[in-house]
C-alpha cells in the first residue's frame, strides 16, 4: 500500500503540486513568523550583551513602581557624590557616572535626524573605554562644546568632521562642533537608534543632571570576586539605590524586547493560523474530489482483497507524504518569508543587522507538525468515505462518495454553529483575561466556520441558481451550462467556496470593525479638538515646552496647551496619565460631567474618565492614592469627571502636577486656538516663526490633523487586510484547483458537449463562468458572515472605542467584485485544458 501511495503521487504530479501549494504557503508563514521572531530576539540579545559587555556592576535607583520598561522615566537619577564613595570600595577598579537622554541632530539641509520609532539617544562618553560599548571610528572623543555621532548617522545624513551641528535637546537647541564618529561593534547595529555622544560634564548640563548621574557603571579589579564587590558596594548605598550586574541589565533589556518580539510573532502566527485553516478546507476538498475520481480504482482494490482499513491508511499515508514534502519546502520558503518580514521591519526603522536568520529546532518541529497535521486532519473524512466504497462499485460508472444525509448534515452543522456562536459570545462578553478571551474567540470562530461549511450545501443549490441567473441570461448556452454545473452538485460548490467564505468573512469583519472604529474616532476627534493648529513630533520623542510658551506669549492665540503622556501606579497597576495646561479645556473638549473644569485643576488634583470613576465609585471630592516615578506615593483629590477620553485618556492631571511628579518635561503635542480678530494667515505665520527653532516638529491645521489621525487607522486596516489576503489567495487557488480536477472528472461530459457542437470558446466560457458563480456564492456568503462577525465584535467594544457600527458598503461590494474576478483568473488554465480536450478520446473515457 505504501508503494501504491508513492505511485499515485508520481502518476499525478500536477495534482500533487496543486495540493501541496496550499500547505507550503501556510507553513511558510508559520516558519517566517517564528524565524523572524527568533532573529529579532537573537539580535537584541546580542545588542544588550555588547552594550553591557564591559560593565561588571551598575548602580541605579530602584524602579519607581516595579515597572520593567526601559526608559529614564522609570528610574530617578542618583547623586553624583556616590561615584567617589563607590570608587573607594575594595575591589572597585573604576566607577564612572553615565547619562542618557533625547538628542536630535539637524543635518546641513536643516532637517532633523529622525527615525520611525527607534530612539534618538544622547549619551555621555567617558574616559574608561571598558565601560562604553562604542569605539572611536574617526576624529576624537568630544569635549566641552563638542559632539560625536555614530557612524551610520554620520554617513546617512552627510555630516563632516568640523561641522557646526545644531542639536535639539529637552531644554531647547544648541550648536556643537562635530569632532568624531563612533562604531557600535563591527556592524554598528543599533536596532535603528541614533547616537549623539557628549562629554560627561556636557551631558549633565544639557540633560539637566547637574550633580547627578542616571547610573554609575563599575569595573572591578582583575582577580576580584564580583559578588563580593557587589555586596560591598551595596553596603555603602542609600536604601533606595541598588547595585546589579551587567549581565542582569542585559537580561532585563532582552526580556523587555523579547516580550515585544513575542507579541509581534504571535500576531503573525495568528494570521498564519488563518491561512492554515483555509488550507485545510482546500486540501479536504481536493482529497474529496480526487477520491471521487478514484472510486473504481478503490473498489477494485477492495475486490482483490484490500480491507477498508488498508484503503483508509493508504489515503492518510498519501496525505502524510504530501504534508512531509510540503513542510520541507515550506521551511525553505519560510526563510524567504522571514527575509521579507525582516526587510519590512528594517523599513519601519528597526535597523536589524544583516546576520544569518535564526532557524531553531522548535521551528523545524513546528513546521513539520503543522504541515503534516493539517493535511492529515483534512484527509480524515475523505479517507473514511474512501474506506466505505463497496467492491461492487468497480462495475459501475455513476457511483460517488457519500456526502451524508441532509438530516445528519443539518444536525451536525446546527450543533457546530450553535456551540461556536456560544463560545464567541463567551469570548466577547464574559471572558476574563487574555487566555480565556483568545480561547473563546479562536475556538468559537473555528466551530462556527465548520458549522457554516456543513450547512452551506443545504442552501447552495437555490442560492447559486439565483446568483447565476444574470450569467445564464447574458451569456447564452455557456452561461446556462455554467449555472447548471454549479447548481447540480451543491455539495461540491459549497465545499469549493468554503475556503473563500472564511477568508472574506475575516476581511469583512476587519473592515466593518475598522471602519466603525475609524468613524467613531473621527467623530470623537472632531468634537474633542477645538484647536486650530496641532504641533507634533513624528519620532514620539517630544520637544521643549518653550515652543508652547512662545506661542502663548505671541498674543495671537486665545489658548495654548502642551499635552504630555506618561505612566503612574494606581489601584496596584501601571496606568497611563495625561497632563494638560490650564488652557487645555479651551483646545480639547473633555465633556465635563461633574466637578471643576481643567482651568481650575490644581497640582494636587486629578480628573477621571467616567468609566473608571464609575467602576471605582469615585466622584469629585474623593481622594485616591497614586505613585509617580519621581515623587513616589501621592494622595490626589478627584476634581472632576469627564466623558470624552479621546485625548485625555482615563486620568488627567495639570502640567504643574506633571512638573512636580515627573522628571521628563517634554511636550508630545501642542494645541493652539487662534485669538479673536487674528486671521488664519497671521496665526500660521506666528506658528511658522515659533517652530523655526524646532525643525523636528510637524505643524497641521485642524483638518489636516483629523485626516492624519484617520490615515493611521487606515494604515492598520491595510496591514491587517494584506496579511489576511494570504487566506483569500489560498481560497482562490482552491477554486482553480477544484475546477482543474473537475475537468478531469467531466472529461466524457465535455467530450459529448464538444461532439454536439460546442466550440472551444464556448467551453472556455462555460468553465470560467462556473468559477465566477462559485466565487460569487463564496463572496456573498463570506461577506454576510463577516458582517455578522463585525456586528458581534463591535457590540463587545466599549462605546469610547466604537459607538456605532458602520458597514463599508463600497468596500464590501469591491471585495465581492475582486473575488469574482479572482475566480475568473483562477479558471483560465482549467478552461484552456477543457477546451483542448481531444473529442474522441474524451467520449471514449470512462
Amino acid at each position: 500500500m505504501f508503494k501504491l501511495s508513492i505511485r499515485q503521487m508520481l502518476d499525478h504530479k500536477i495534482r500533487f503540486v496543486m495540493t501541496s501549494f496550499a500547505v507550503v504557503l501556510g507553513v511558510s508563514f508559520v516558519v517566517g513568523s517564528l524565524v523572524v521572531t527568533d532573529t529579532v530576539r537573537r539580535s537584541f540579545d546580542t545588542l544588550f550583551a555588547e552594550i553591557n559587555e564591559g560593565i561588571d556592576l551598575e548602580v541605579r535607583s530602584e524602579a519607581a513602581f516595579g515597572s520593567e520598561n526601559i526608559g529614564e522615566e522609570d528610574r530617578e537619577p542618583v547623586d553624583a557624590s556616590l561615584v567617589d564613595t563607590i570608587a573607594g570600595v575594595d575591589g572597585v577598579a573604576v566607577a564612572e557616572g553615565g547619562i542618557q537622554g533625547i538628542a536630535q541632530p539637524v543635518d546641513g539641509d536643516g532637517d532633523a535626524v529622525s527615525t520611525t520609532g527607534a530612539p534618538l539617544l544622547g549619551v555621555s562618553w567617558g574616559d574608561t573605554d571598558q565601560l562604553y560599548p562604542v569605539d572611536l571610528a574617526s576624529g576624537s572623543k568630544p569635549g566641552v562644546g563638542e559632539i560625536a555621532l555614530d557612524q551610520a548617522t554620520f554617513d546617512d545624513f552627510d555630516f563632516a568632521l568640523g561641522d557646526e551641528v545644531q542639536v535639539l535637546l529637552p531644554g531647547g537647541s544648541e550648536t556643537f562642533t562635530l569632532v568624531g564618529t563612533a562604531m557600535f561593534g563591527d556592524t554598528n547595529s543599533l536596532a535603528g537608534a541614533r547616537l549623539t555622544l557628549f562629554a560627561p560634564s556636557q551631558a549633565q548640563r544639557v540633560f539637566d543632571r547637574e550633580g547627578q548621574w542616571d547610573v554609575i557603571d563599575i569595573a572591578v579589579e582583575p582577580g576580584a570576586d564580583r559578588d563580593v564587590v557587589q555586596a560591598a558596594v551595596a553596603d555603602v548605598l542609600p536604601t533606595d539605590i541598588e547595585v546589579v550586574t551587567g549581565q542582569a541589565i542585559a537580561e532585563e533589556g532582552s526580556e523587555a524586547v523579547g516580550e515585544f518580539a513575542d507579541i509581534f510573532g504571535n500576531v503573525l502566527l495568528g494570521f498564519a493560523a488563518v491561512a492554515l485553516f483555509v488550507s485545510a478546507f482546500y486540501i479536504y476538498n481536493t482529497f474529496s474530489i480526487i477520491l471521487g475520481q478514484r472510486i473504481r480504482e478503490l473498489a477494485l482494490l477492495r475486490a482483490v482483497g484490500a480491507s477498508a482499513s488498508q484503503i483508509r491508511r493508504t489515503v492518510m499515508l498519501e496525505s502524510l507524504l504530501i504534508g512531509a514534502i510540503s513542510s520541507a519546502i515550506g521551511i525553505g520558503t519560510g526563510m524567504l518569508t522571514a527575509l521579507g518580514l525582516r526587510g519590512l521591519l528594517n523599513a519601519g526603522g528597526f535597523g536589524l543587522p544583516a546576520d544569518a536568520l535564526v532557524l531553531e529546532g522548535p521551528t523545524v518541529v513546528a513546521a513539520v507538525v503543522v504541515g503534516m497535521g493539517v493535511t492529515l486532519v483534512a484527509s480524515v473524512i475523505p479517507a473514511r468515505k474512501a474506506a466505505a466504497v463497496p467492491p461492487i462499485a468497480a462495475l459501475g460508472h455513476d457511483v460517488s462518495l457519500s456526502t451524508g444525509s441532509h438530516r445528519t448534515r443539518l444536525a451536525v452543522g446546527g450543533m457546530l454553529t450553535g456551540v461556536g456562536a456560544a463560545l464567541l459570545a463567551f469570548g466577547l462578553f464574559a471572558a476574563e483575561g487574555a487566555p480565556a478571551l483568545l480561547a473563546g474567540l479562536g475556538l468559537g470562530a473555528v466551530l462556527l466556520f465548520l458549522g457554516i461549511a456543513n450547512l452551506s450545501p443545504l442552501f447552495a443549490g437555490p442560492v447559486v441558481h439565483a446568483l447565476g441567473a444574470p450569467v445564464a441570461r447574458l451569456f447564452g448556452e455557456p452561461g446556462k451550462l455554467a449555472r447548471e454545473n454549479a447548481t447540480r452538485n451543491p455539495y461540491r460548490t459549497a465545499s469549493t467556496a468554503s475556503a473563500l467564505v472564511i477568508g472574506l468573512a475575516l476581511v469583512t469583519m476587519a473592515s466593518v470593525v475598522g471602519t466603525s472604529v475609524k468613524e467613531t474616532f473621527a467623530d470623537a476627534t472632531e468634537q474633542a479638538v477645538s484647536a486650530d493648529f496641532v504641533i507634533s513630533e513624528p519620532s514620539f520623542n517630544g520637544f521643549s515646552p518653550a515652543l508652547a510658551r512662545s506661542l502663548e506669549e505671541s498674543g495671537d492665540f486665545a489658548a495654548v496647551s502642551g499635552i504630555r503622556f506618561g505612566q503612574f501606579q494606581f489601584e496596584g497597576d501601571v496606568k497611563g496619565v495625561v497632563a494638560v495646561g490650564r488652557q487645555g479645556g479651551d483646545v480639547v473638549d473633555v465633556d465635563l460631567q461633574a466637578g471643576e473644569p481643567i482651568s481650575e485643576l490644581e497640582p494636587d488634583e486629578i480628573m477621571l474618565f467616567e468609566d473608571p470613576a464609575r467602576d471605582l465609585g469615585l466622584g469629585p471630592g474623593d481622594t485616591v492614592d497614586v505613585q509617580f516615578s519621581k515623587s513616589g506615593p501621592q494622595t490626589l483629590t478627584v476634581a472632576g469627571i469627564y466623558g470624552d477620553a479621546t485625548f485625555a485618556g482615563n486620568y488627567l492631571i495639570s502640567t504643574e502636577s506633571w512638573e512636580t511628579n515627573f522628571s521628563d518635561t517634554l511636550d508630545q503635542l501642542v494645541f493652539a486656538q487662534t485669538a479673536d480678530g487674528v486671521s488664519t494667515e497671521q496665526a500660521a505665520s506666528t506658528v511658522d516663526a515659533a517652530t523655526a527653532e524646532f525643525p523636528q516638529v510637524d505643524v497641521e491645521d485642524r483638518q489636516e490633523f483629523l485626516a492624519s489621525q484617520q490615515a493611521q487607522i487606515d494604515q492598520v486596516l491595510i496591514t491587517v487586510n494584506a496579511l489576511l489576503l494570504l487566506a483569500v489567495v489560498i481560497a482562490v487557488l482552491g477554486i482553480g484547483n477544484t475546477l482543474a480536477l473537475s475537468v478531469f472528472e467531466r472529461t466524457r461530459e465535455l467530450g459529448l458537449l464538444r461532439a454536439v457542437g460546442m466550440s472551444r470558446r464556448q467551453t472556455r466560457r462555460m468553465v470560467r463562468w462556473e468559477a465566477a458563480i462559485v466565487s460569487l456564492f463564496g463572496a456573498v456568503l463570506g461577506v454576510a458572515v463577516g458582517i455578522g462577525f463585525g456586528f458581534a465584535v463591535s457590540t463587545a467594544l466599549p462605546t469610547s472605542v466604537l459607538d456605532e457600527v458602520t458597514v463599508p458598503t463600497g468596500t464590501l461590494v469591491g471585495l465581492v467584485i475582486v473575488a469574482v474576478v479572482a475566480g475568473l483568473l483562477a479558471a483560465i488554465m482549467p478552461a484552456r485544458r477543457a477546451a483542448r480536450l481531444d473529442v474522441l478520446r474524451a467520449i471514449a473515457s470512462s
